[in-house]
Protein backbone atom coordinates (compact mmCIF):
# COMPACT_ATOMS: atom_id res chain seq x y z
CA UNK A 1 0.00 0.00 0.00
CA UNK A 2 1.44 3.39 -1.02
CA UNK A 3 1.85 6.14 1.56
CA UNK A 4 -0.21 9.05 0.21
CA UNK A 5 0.53 11.76 2.78
CA UNK A 6 3.97 13.02 3.79
CA UNK A 7 4.07 12.94 7.63
CA UNK A 8 3.93 16.36 9.28
CA UNK A 9 7.47 16.16 10.76
CA UNK A 10 8.81 15.73 7.22
CA UNK A 11 7.23 18.93 5.89
CA UNK A 12 9.52 21.85 5.16
CA UNK A 13 9.64 24.79 7.59
CA UNK A 14 7.69 26.85 5.03
CA UNK A 15 4.98 24.20 4.71
CA UNK A 16 4.72 23.77 8.48
CA UNK A 17 4.38 27.54 8.92
CA UNK A 18 1.51 27.67 6.43
CA UNK A 19 -0.27 24.87 8.31
CA UNK A 20 0.23 26.79 11.56
CA UNK A 21 -1.01 30.07 10.03
CA UNK A 22 -4.09 28.39 8.56
CA UNK A 23 -4.87 26.68 11.86
CA UNK A 24 -4.40 29.63 14.19
CA UNK A 25 -5.60 32.62 12.15
CA UNK A 26 -9.18 33.20 10.98
CA UNK A 27 -8.11 35.15 7.88
CA UNK A 28 -8.74 33.75 4.42
CA UNK A 29 -5.70 32.12 2.80
CA UNK A 30 -4.80 31.55 -0.84
CA UNK A 31 -2.03 28.93 -1.06
CA UNK A 32 -0.37 28.96 -4.47
CA UNK A 33 2.48 26.96 -5.89
CA UNK A 34 3.79 25.11 -8.95
CA UNK A 35 3.02 21.41 -9.53
CA UNK A 36 4.61 19.23 -6.88
CA UNK A 37 5.12 22.01 -4.33
CA UNK A 38 2.90 20.34 -1.73
CA UNK A 39 -0.36 22.32 -1.96
CA UNK A 40 -2.62 19.29 -1.50
CA UNK A 41 -0.35 17.82 1.18
CA UNK A 42 -0.49 21.10 3.12
CA UNK A 43 -4.28 21.20 2.81
CA UNK A 44 -4.54 17.67 4.24
CA UNK A 45 -2.49 18.63 7.29
CA UNK A 46 -4.50 21.84 7.73
CA UNK A 47 -7.74 19.83 7.86
CA UNK A 48 -6.25 17.34 10.29
CA UNK A 49 -4.97 20.14 12.54
CA UNK A 50 -8.32 21.97 12.52
CA UNK A 51 -10.22 18.82 13.43
CA UNK A 52 -7.71 18.08 16.17
CA UNK A 53 -8.03 21.40 17.98
CA UNK A 54 -11.55 22.58 17.14
CA UNK A 55 -15.01 21.10 16.93
CA UNK A 56 -15.33 21.56 13.20
CA UNK A 57 -16.46 19.56 10.22
CA UNK A 58 -14.83 21.30 7.26
CA UNK A 59 -16.35 21.39 3.80
CA UNK A 60 -13.75 20.37 1.22
CA UNK A 61 -14.64 20.88 -2.44
CA UNK A 62 -12.59 19.93 -5.48
CA UNK A 63 -13.36 19.89 -9.16
CA UNK A 64 -12.76 16.30 -10.26
CA UNK A 65 -13.68 12.78 -9.14
CA UNK A 66 -10.14 11.42 -9.21
CA UNK A 67 -8.89 14.04 -6.75
CA UNK A 68 -11.97 13.24 -4.64
CA UNK A 69 -10.92 9.59 -4.54
CA UNK A 70 -7.33 10.53 -3.74
CA UNK A 71 -8.35 12.84 -0.89
CA UNK A 72 -10.75 10.26 0.56
CA UNK A 73 -7.90 7.72 0.63
CA UNK A 74 -5.56 10.32 2.14
CA UNK A 75 -8.01 11.43 4.84
CA UNK A 76 -8.55 7.76 5.68
CA UNK A 77 -4.80 7.33 6.18
CA UNK A 78 -4.85 10.40 8.44
CA UNK A 79 -7.76 8.99 10.45
CA UNK A 80 -10.14 11.92 9.79
CA UNK A 81 -12.28 10.63 6.91
CA UNK A 82 -15.48 10.66 8.98
CA UNK A 83 -14.90 14.20 10.28
CA UNK A 84 -15.18 16.07 7.01
CA UNK A 85 -17.68 16.77 4.25
CA UNK A 86 -15.88 16.25 0.94
CA UNK A 87 -17.28 16.30 -2.58
CA UNK A 88 -16.73 17.55 -6.09
CA UNK A 89 -18.15 21.01 -6.58
CA UNK A 90 -20.71 19.87 -9.16
CA UNK A 91 -22.02 17.00 -7.01
CA UNK A 92 -22.28 19.43 -4.12
CA UNK A 93 -24.31 21.93 -6.16
CA UNK A 94 -26.66 19.18 -7.40
CA UNK A 95 -27.14 17.92 -3.83
CA UNK A 96 -28.26 21.44 -2.85
CA UNK A 97 -30.65 21.50 -5.81
CA UNK A 98 -32.33 18.45 -4.33
CA UNK A 99 -32.12 19.69 -0.73
CA UNK A 100 -33.74 23.03 -1.52
CA UNK A 101 -36.11 21.71 -4.19
CA UNK A 102 -34.79 23.92 -6.99
CA UNK A 103 -36.62 23.50 -10.30
CA UNK A 104 -34.68 23.77 -13.55
CA UNK A 105 -35.07 22.90 -17.21
CA UNK A 106 -33.60 19.41 -17.31
CA UNK A 107 -33.35 19.54 -21.11
CA UNK A 108 -30.97 22.49 -21.03
CA UNK A 109 -27.18 22.08 -21.53
CA UNK A 110 -25.20 21.19 -18.41
CA UNK A 111 -23.64 24.63 -17.89
CA UNK A 112 -27.03 26.32 -18.21
CA UNK A 113 -28.53 23.97 -15.63
CA UNK A 114 -25.68 24.63 -13.21
CA UNK A 115 -25.98 28.39 -13.68
CA UNK A 116 -29.72 28.19 -12.98
CA UNK A 117 -29.05 26.26 -9.76
CA UNK A 118 -26.36 28.69 -8.60
CA UNK A 119 -28.40 31.80 -9.38
CA UNK A 120 -31.33 30.37 -7.45
CA UNK A 121 -29.07 29.54 -4.48
CA UNK A 122 -27.54 33.02 -4.55
CA UNK A 123 -30.96 34.70 -4.52
CA UNK A 124 -32.40 32.51 -1.77
CA UNK A 125 -31.82 32.82 1.93
CA UNK A 126 -30.60 29.35 2.77
CA UNK A 127 -29.88 27.93 6.20
CA UNK A 128 -26.46 26.44 5.48
CA UNK A 129 -23.12 27.45 6.96
CA UNK A 130 -19.77 25.74 7.50
CA UNK A 131 -17.12 26.76 10.00
CA UNK A 132 -14.50 26.59 7.25
CA UNK A 133 -14.52 25.83 3.53
CA UNK A 134 -11.46 24.53 1.67
CA UNK A 135 -11.47 24.81 -2.13
CA UNK A 136 -8.74 22.88 -3.97
CA UNK A 137 -7.81 23.71 -7.58
CA UNK A 138 -9.46 27.11 -7.18
CA UNK A 139 -8.41 28.10 -10.71
CA UNK A 140 -11.06 25.70 -12.03
CA UNK A 141 -13.95 27.42 -10.22
CA UNK A 142 -16.09 30.05 -11.95
CA UNK A 143 -17.05 33.54 -10.78
CA UNK A 144 -20.65 32.39 -10.30
CA UNK A 145 -19.60 29.39 -8.22
CA UNK A 146 -17.36 31.61 -6.08
CA UNK A 147 -20.14 34.17 -5.61
CA UNK A 148 -22.38 31.47 -4.13
CA UNK A 149 -19.75 29.64 -2.09
CA UNK A 150 -18.77 32.85 -0.28
CA UNK A 151 -22.19 32.70 1.40
CA UNK A 152 -21.40 29.41 3.12
CA UNK A 153 -18.66 30.41 5.53
CA UNK A 154 -16.74 33.23 7.18
CA UNK A 155 -13.47 31.38 6.69
CA UNK A 156 -11.88 30.03 3.50
CA UNK A 157 -8.66 28.30 2.51
CA UNK A 158 -8.06 28.30 -1.23
CA UNK A 159 -5.42 26.28 -3.06
CA UNK A 160 -4.39 26.38 -6.68
CA UNK A 161 -2.09 27.12 -9.58
CA UNK A 162 -3.54 29.21 -12.39
CA UNK A 163 -1.03 27.68 -14.83
CA UNK A 164 -2.91 24.39 -14.47
CA UNK A 165 -6.32 25.70 -15.55
CA UNK A 166 -7.43 23.22 -18.22
CA UNK A 167 -11.01 24.47 -18.62
CA UNK A 168 -12.30 27.92 -19.51
CA UNK A 169 -13.22 28.95 -15.95
CA UNK A 170 -13.50 32.72 -15.52
CA UNK A 171 -12.56 33.24 -11.86
CA UNK A 172 -9.73 35.77 -11.92
CA UNK A 173 -6.67 35.38 -9.72
CA UNK A 174 -6.95 39.07 -8.78
CA UNK A 175 -10.40 38.37 -7.31
CA UNK A 176 -8.88 35.76 -5.00
CA UNK A 177 -5.91 37.92 -4.01
CA UNK A 178 -8.24 40.81 -3.13
CA UNK A 179 -9.93 38.85 -0.32
CA UNK A 180 -7.20 36.54 0.98
CA UNK A 181 -3.70 36.46 2.40
CA UNK A 182 -1.35 35.07 -0.21
CA UNK A 183 0.98 32.19 0.67
CA UNK A 184 3.35 30.92 -2.03
CA UNK A 185 5.08 27.53 -2.01
CA UNK A 186 8.22 28.09 -4.06
CA UNK A 187 9.94 24.70 -4.02
CA UNK A 188 9.10 21.67 -6.18
CA UNK A 189 9.48 18.28 -4.48
CA UNK A 190 7.60 16.02 -6.90
CA UNK A 191 10.12 15.72 -9.70
CA UNK A 192 13.76 16.44 -10.40
CA UNK A 193 15.56 18.88 -12.64
CA UNK A 194 15.33 16.77 -15.81
CA UNK A 195 11.54 16.46 -15.76
CA UNK A 196 11.24 20.13 -14.79
CA UNK A 197 13.11 21.16 -17.96
CA UNK A 198 10.54 19.33 -20.06
CA UNK A 199 7.51 20.56 -18.09
CA UNK A 200 8.57 24.22 -18.25
CA UNK A 201 8.42 24.13 -22.06
CA UNK A 202 4.64 24.31 -21.62
CA UNK A 203 4.53 26.91 -18.83
CA UNK A 204 2.28 29.82 -19.83
CA UNK A 205 4.42 32.27 -17.90
CA UNK A 206 7.68 30.57 -18.95
CA UNK A 207 8.73 30.05 -15.36
CA UNK A 208 12.11 28.46 -14.73
CA UNK A 209 10.75 25.40 -12.94
CA UNK A 210 14.16 23.73 -13.01
CA UNK A 211 15.44 26.42 -10.65
CA UNK A 212 12.67 25.59 -8.15
CA UNK A 213 13.28 21.85 -7.82
CA UNK A 214 14.86 20.42 -4.69
CA UNK A 215 15.89 17.05 -6.12
CA UNK A 216 18.81 17.22 -8.55
CA UNK A 217 18.44 13.74 -10.01
CA UNK A 218 19.74 12.50 -13.35
CA UNK A 219 16.66 10.55 -14.49
CA UNK A 220 15.79 11.92 -17.92
CA UNK A 221 12.28 11.94 -19.36
CA UNK A 222 12.10 9.68 -22.41
CA UNK A 223 10.35 10.59 -25.66
CA UNK A 224 9.70 7.46 -27.73
CA UNK A 225 8.74 7.55 -31.40
CA UNK A 226 6.38 4.75 -32.43
CA UNK A 227 5.01 3.69 -35.81
CA UNK A 228 1.38 3.81 -34.71
CA UNK A 229 -1.01 3.34 -31.77
CA UNK A 230 -0.47 -0.44 -31.77
CA UNK A 231 3.25 0.11 -31.39
CA UNK A 232 2.53 2.55 -28.55
CA UNK A 233 0.43 -0.11 -26.82
CA UNK A 234 3.36 -2.53 -26.95
CA UNK A 235 5.65 0.12 -25.44
CA UNK A 236 3.12 0.76 -22.65
CA UNK A 237 3.11 -2.92 -21.68
CA UNK A 238 6.91 -3.03 -21.73
CA UNK A 239 7.20 0.06 -19.53
CA UNK A 240 4.59 -1.17 -17.04
CA UNK A 241 6.33 -4.56 -16.85
CA UNK A 242 9.71 -2.89 -16.30
CA UNK A 243 8.53 -0.38 -13.70
CA UNK A 244 5.98 -2.38 -11.67
CA UNK A 245 8.64 -3.73 -9.32
CA UNK A 246 9.68 -0.21 -8.29
CA UNK A 247 6.85 -0.12 -5.77
CA UNK A 248 5.55 3.23 -7.02
CA UNK A 249 2.24 4.05 -8.68
CA UNK A 250 1.99 4.04 -12.48
CA UNK A 251 -0.35 6.08 -14.68
CA UNK A 252 -1.10 6.11 -18.39
CA UNK A 253 -2.36 9.64 -19.04
CA UNK A 254 -4.05 10.98 -22.17
CA UNK A 255 -6.10 13.99 -23.18
CA UNK A 256 -8.26 11.52 -25.09
CA UNK A 257 -10.54 9.09 -23.19
CA UNK A 258 -11.10 7.09 -26.40
CA UNK A 259 -7.35 6.44 -26.56
CA UNK A 260 -7.44 5.19 -22.97
CA UNK A 261 -10.23 2.79 -23.94
CA UNK A 262 -7.94 1.37 -26.64
CA UNK A 263 -5.09 0.98 -24.15
CA UNK A 264 -7.50 -0.70 -21.73
CA UNK A 265 -8.53 -3.27 -24.34
CA UNK A 266 -4.91 -4.01 -25.21
CA UNK A 267 -3.84 -4.37 -21.57
CA UNK A 268 -6.76 -6.73 -20.96
CA UNK A 269 -5.70 -8.85 -23.95
CA UNK A 270 -2.22 -9.14 -22.42
CA UNK A 271 -3.59 -9.84 -18.90
CA UNK A 272 -1.91 -6.71 -17.51
CA UNK A 273 -3.55 -5.64 -14.24
CA UNK A 274 -4.78 -2.04 -14.28
CA UNK A 275 -7.66 0.27 -13.33
CA UNK A 276 -9.72 2.00 -16.02
CA UNK A 277 -12.68 4.28 -15.32
CA UNK A 278 -14.62 5.15 -18.50
CA UNK A 279 -16.94 7.08 -16.19
CA UNK A 280 -14.69 9.49 -14.19
CA UNK A 281 -17.10 9.29 -11.24
CA UNK A 282 -15.74 5.77 -10.63
CA UNK A 283 -12.56 7.39 -9.36
CA UNK A 284 -14.48 8.84 -6.41
CA UNK A 285 -14.29 5.51 -4.59
CA UNK A 286 -10.99 4.24 -6.01
CA UNK A 287 -8.29 3.34 -3.49
CA UNK A 288 -5.36 5.51 -4.57
CA UNK A 289 -3.03 3.74 -2.16
CA UNK A 290 -3.15 0.79 -4.58
CA UNK A 291 -0.17 0.27 -6.88
CA UNK A 292 -2.28 -1.02 -9.76
CA UNK A 293 -1.56 1.03 -12.94
CA UNK A 294 -4.23 3.65 -13.63
CA UNK A 295 -5.55 4.88 -16.99
CA UNK A 296 -6.63 8.47 -16.54
CA UNK A 297 -7.29 11.62 -18.57
CA UNK A 298 -5.14 14.72 -18.11
CA UNK A 299 -8.12 16.65 -16.74
CA UNK A 300 -8.76 13.94 -14.13
CA UNK A 301 -5.07 13.64 -13.23
CA UNK A 302 -4.86 17.17 -11.84
CA UNK A 303 -3.78 17.21 -8.20
CA UNK A 304 -2.38 13.67 -8.40
CA UNK A 305 1.13 12.29 -8.75
CA UNK A 306 2.61 8.99 -9.88
CA UNK A 307 6.08 7.50 -9.76
CA UNK A 308 5.84 6.61 -13.45
CA UNK A 309 3.79 8.49 -16.04
CA UNK A 310 3.25 7.33 -19.63
CA UNK A 311 1.77 10.01 -21.91
CA UNK A 312 -0.12 8.92 -25.02
CA UNK A 313 -2.94 9.95 -27.36
CA UNK A 314 -2.12 13.60 -28.08
CA UNK A 315 -2.98 13.13 -31.74
CA UNK A 316 -4.12 15.70 -34.29
CA UNK A 317 -7.24 13.73 -35.22
CA UNK A 318 -8.42 13.47 -31.61
CA UNK A 319 -11.76 15.12 -30.81
CA UNK A 320 -10.39 16.07 -27.40
CA UNK A 321 -7.39 17.81 -28.95
CA UNK A 322 -9.70 19.73 -31.29
CA UNK A 323 -12.00 20.67 -28.42
CA UNK A 324 -9.25 22.02 -26.17
CA UNK A 325 -7.54 23.82 -29.06
CA UNK A 326 -10.86 25.49 -29.89
CA UNK A 327 -12.00 26.33 -26.36
CA UNK A 328 -8.64 26.80 -24.68
CA UNK A 329 -6.59 24.72 -22.29
CA UNK A 330 -4.71 22.51 -24.75
CA UNK A 331 -1.13 23.26 -23.71
CA UNK A 332 -2.29 23.34 -20.09
CA UNK A 333 -3.35 19.69 -20.57
CA UNK A 334 0.16 18.82 -21.73
CA UNK A 335 1.60 20.75 -18.77
CA UNK A 336 -0.59 18.83 -16.33
CA UNK A 337 0.26 15.45 -17.92
CA UNK A 338 4.01 15.92 -17.78
CA UNK A 339 4.02 17.35 -14.26
CA UNK A 340 2.31 14.31 -12.67
CA UNK A 341 5.52 12.21 -12.74
CA UNK A 342 7.77 11.99 -9.70
CA UNK A 343 10.58 9.89 -11.23
CA UNK A 344 9.95 8.29 -14.61
CA UNK A 345 8.27 10.11 -17.50
CA UNK A 346 7.66 8.58 -20.93
CA UNK A 347 6.10 10.52 -23.81
CA UNK A 348 4.91 8.32 -26.68
CA UNK A 349 4.65 9.81 -30.16
CA UNK A 350 3.55 8.58 -33.57
CA UNK A 351 3.40 10.33 -36.98
CA UNK A 352 -0.03 11.77 -36.05
CA UNK A 353 1.08 13.28 -32.73
CA UNK A 354 0.55 17.03 -32.30
CA UNK A 355 3.37 19.38 -33.33
CA UNK A 356 3.87 20.61 -29.75
CA UNK A 357 5.16 17.16 -28.80
CA UNK A 358 6.84 16.49 -32.14
CA UNK A 359 9.06 19.50 -31.43
CA UNK A 360 10.60 17.93 -28.33
CA UNK A 361 13.51 16.52 -30.32
CA UNK A 362 16.11 17.45 -27.71
CA UNK A 363 14.46 14.94 -25.35
CA UNK A 364 14.02 12.16 -27.89
CA UNK A 365 16.00 8.95 -27.34
CA UNK A 366 15.19 6.13 -29.71
CA UNK A 367 18.53 4.34 -29.90
CA UNK A 368 17.84 0.74 -28.99
CA UNK A 369 21.31 0.50 -27.43
CA UNK A 370 20.20 2.64 -24.49
CA UNK A 371 17.07 0.65 -23.63
CA UNK A 372 18.61 -0.43 -20.34
CA UNK A 373 18.92 3.23 -19.31
CA UNK A 374 15.21 3.83 -19.86
CA UNK A 375 14.20 1.06 -17.49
Amino acid sequence: MAELVVPFPQLTPQQKQIVEDATNNPEWLFIEGPPGSGKTCVSLHIVRALIGREVVKPLVLIYNNSLLGYLKSSFEQLGVKDSITINTKDKFFWSLKKQFDIQINNNAPFDEKKSAILNELINRKIDLEYSIVILDEIQDFTELEWKFLKKLSKRFILLGDFEQRVYAADLDKKTILAVSKHKFLDKIFRFGEMIAKLVQVFSKTKKNLAAQVVRRDTIKPIVLDCDDADNENQEIVEIITARKNDGGRIAVISINKDRLAEVHSYLESKAVEHFHAPDPSNFADYDFSSNSPVLITSASAKGLEFSTVIVTGFDDDSRAVYGFRTNGGFEENIYVCLSRATHHLYVLRNPNTVSELQNLDSFSDNDSEVDSEWF
